[in-house]
Parts: structure tokens; C-alpha cells; sequence
């Protein structure tokens, strides 16, 4: 059987499972914007969103997610349309 969530239905489970201190799993394609240079997708087992950047300190805050990889406790960020997969569930852009 095949399982899709819209981007916007993924975002918000990420936020309600980081909202009851539980942990979620994702995949995105990696992207360098500085360098145009992608290191293929990422899989992360175990996260947690943090909070936004301000946009005075990232132009592009608007279009990242901050994560927390917690198995390896380390702050991290992607961009929010690199997002292939949550929980086992095929992310689709609509």
C-alpha cells in the first residue's frame, strides 16, 4: 500500500510529535546552495524540530527546517521542499 502526506499535513506532524516530546523519522535530499552541490539523500531515524533562524541571520530561513538529529545530538537544517519522506510516508507537493 502506498502512504502520501501532503508537505504542508508533514510539517504540522512534525511539529505535534516534537510537541509531545516524542521523535520522528525522515529522509530529504541533501543541497549546498553555496556550493550547488547535492551528497544524495539523507535518511535521520530519530528527530526533533527546533526553532526557526531569524531572517536577519538567514536569508533563507523561510525555506529551512531546523532538526535535531538526536542520536547524534546535532543541530542541523534542510530545506523544507528536499523533504521526501516522514515516518515511512511519501511526501507529495501540492
Amino acid at each position: 500500500m502506498d502512504y502520501t502526506i501532503s508537505l504542508w499535513d508533514a510539517i504540522r506532524q512534525m511539529r505535534e510529535i516534537t510537541e509531545t516530546g516524542g521523535t520522528f523519522g525522515f529522509t530529504f535530499m541533501s543541497y549546498d546552495r553555496g556550493r550547488q552541490k547535492s551528497h544524495g539523500i539523507v535518511s535521520i531515524s530519530h528527530a526533533r524540530l527546533r526553532h526557526a533562524t531569524p531572517k536577519d541571520q538567514n536569508q533563507n530561513a523561510h525555506h529551512m527546517i531546523n532538526f535535531l538529529d538526536v542520536e547524534l545530538n546535532q543541530p542541523k537544517q534542510m530545506y523544507l521542499i528536499t523533504l521526501m519522506e516522514l515516518n515511512g510516508q511519501r511526501i507529495i507537493v501540492t
